[in-house]
């Protein structure tokens, strides 16, 4: 749509205006191609969304248990520490009265601090995967 034509200054203003619609008469079938391959294109939209988010679900349920686990983890190994604490008291009880020697101590003591890291390393992992899940959950 547009002026099509006009005068010079002075003169008599003159204009034409004209308008053309182009539409096709005959499209053999390429509207109805067009509109199928939209909504094939719209379901596999559709079908990666669904994707997606069971993706995201799978992965916020296995952060999840392996958080459980963790946390699991934590109390068998405070358990242990606390075994090992014990038994490197009833060491050095043995060894004052002449029933354990040195090495036994040493052995005990080693054990016991051995169980303490074993302890401050499975709650760390914990925390990481905590911070892991927390991320996955968008926290």
């Amino acid at each position: 749509m547009g002026i099509v034509g006009g005068s010079k200054p002075g003169d008599a203003y003159q204009a034409s205006l004209g308008v053309s619609i182009a539409m096709p008469i005959l499209d053999a079938g390429a509207a109805d191609a067009q509109a199928a391959s939209a909504g094939a294109q719209l379901a596999i939209y559709d079908a990666q969304a669904v994707q997606l988010a069971r993706s995201i679900e799978t992965d916020i349920r296995d952060k999840y248990w392996s958080a459980s686990t963790l946390r699991e983890r934590i109390g068998l190994a405070a358990d242990r520490r606390e075994i090992a604490d014990k038994k490197a008291e009833l060491v050095d009880a043995q060894l004052r009265f002449g029933t354990a020697t040195n090495q036994d101590l040493v052995d005990a003591q080693t054990a016991a601090a051995k169980a303490a890291s074993d302890y401050l390393a499975a709650r760390g992992q914990y925390f990481l995967k905590e911070i892991d899940l927390e991320t996955a959950m968008g926290l």
